[in-house]
């Protein structure tokens, strides 16, 4: 993806001879201590290097507070694909969240997903209307994380995808998009 997302925001690049700086390590040493400086921001978006990305970060900052042991996420997004896109958007930022909590030994409080330029696509549009919109909402499922990972160091060692499990997930049939760019 170039210089985007992961990169920017564990790499961000650092000015002349500065090491780049690891926002989301900063975060978590924080919020692990309690402190909350009201700058706990992780921004995927680099204007200098937009160039170098496939694509400039579509969800670009994330901003979490703490109040006492209780964490809060908000989370901005300047465009947004609502039918491919937003589910797995909004999954993310709660993902964030959830994580955030359980290695900083913080509780998941809310999280807030600002969105801007939401839209559909010309050919989803029809597919939307017909088939997405008058669903039936299903109950939310919930997501049990292994309580062994304890740290971002276990994260970036040993966790894998069997150490997450999605409890009560439903599902309509799936609805198919063409993919737009």
């Amino acid at each position: 993806m170039g210089m985007c997302y992961g990169v920017i925001g564990r790499a961000f690049p650092g000015i002349e001879d500065d090491e780049p700086f690891d926002q989301y390590q900063k975060i978590v040493t924080d919020l692990s201590k309690g402190v909350d400086d009201r700058r706990e921001i992780m921004t995927f978006n680099h204007p200098n290097l937009i160039h170098r990305a496939c694509l400039p970060a579509c969800m670009h900052t994330h901003h979490f507070n703490l109040l006492g042991d209780d964490l809060y996420l908000e989370s901005y997004q300047r465009s947004s694909d609502y039918a491919l896109g937003q589910p797995f958007n909004h999954f993310q930022v709660a993902f964030l969240l959830l994580i955030t909590a359980q290695i900083t030994g913080k509780k998941a409080k809310k999280m807030r997903h600002h969105l801007s330029n939401v839209h559909l696509y010309e050919n989803q549009v029809d597919i939307f209307k017909n088939e997405q919109v008058d669903r039936e909402p299903l109950p939310l499922p919930s997501l049990k994380i292994n309580p062994e990972i304890k740290t971002l160091e276990d994260l970036e060692t040993w966790v894998t995808m069997d150490d997450f499990e999605l409890v009560g997930y439903e599902h309509h049939d799936p609805v198919k998009y063409p993919f737009t760019v």
